[in-house]
C-alpha cells in the first residue's frame, strides 16, 4: 500500500491529474505525477447547503500533522463561507424548536447525530464567520 491508491484508481478511471488537483484531491509534490493529499486519514464529504459535494475533509489517524487537512480553497469550497452537515440538518434547523446546535469538526457533527441531535452544524475548526450566520439565518 502506497497510500496513493486513489489518484491511481481516479486516474484508471480517465480521470486527468489537473482535475484531481483541481478537485483537492492530489497535489504535485516529488516529480510529475500527483499525489493523493488524504492519504492515512479518515476523510469526509463535505456538501453545500444543498448538498451538492464541494469538498473534503480528513482527520489524521494516527500522529501525522496537522490533524485536520481540508480541501484547498476552490471557487466552490471556501471554509469561511461552508457549514459541514448544513445540508442535512437543515429540516431539523427549521423543525418544531427553530434552533441550530454549531460545534467545532466533523466527529462532533456525527456523534450528536447518532445521539439523535439532526439540528447540528461544524464551522469545521474555523471561527464562526457572518457568512456562517448568514446560512443558517436563511
Amino acid at each position: 500500500v502506497n497510500g496513493n491508491e486513489l489518484v491511481e484508481y481516479l486516474g484508471n478511471a480517465g480521470f486527468q491529474n489537473e482535475l484531481l488537483i483541481n478537485a483537492g484531491l492530489a497535489a504535485y509534490s516529488e516529480g510529475d505525477k500527483p499525489r493523493a493529499l488524504f492519504r492515512g486519514r479518515l476523510t469526509f464529504p463535505i456538501h453545500n447547503e444543498s448538498g451538492g459535494l464541494i469538498g473534503f475533509g480528513a482527520r489524521s489517524l494516527d500522529e501525522t500533522m496537522p490533524k485536520y487537512l481540508n480541501t484547498p480553497q476552490t471557487q466552490e469550497f471556501d471554509k469561511s463561507g461552508t457549514l459541514y452537515g448544513l445540508d442535512k440538518a437543515k429540516s431539523g434547523i427549521n423543525g418544531d424548536g427553530k434552533r441550530v446546535v454549531i460545534v467545532e469538526g466533523y466527529m462532533d457533527v456525527l456523534n450528536l447525530v447518532q445521539a439523535g441531535i439532526t439540528e447540528v452544524v461544524a464551522s469545521s475548526g474555523t471561527a464562526l464567520t457572518a457568512e456562517h450566520c448568514r446560512l443558517l439565518a436563511r
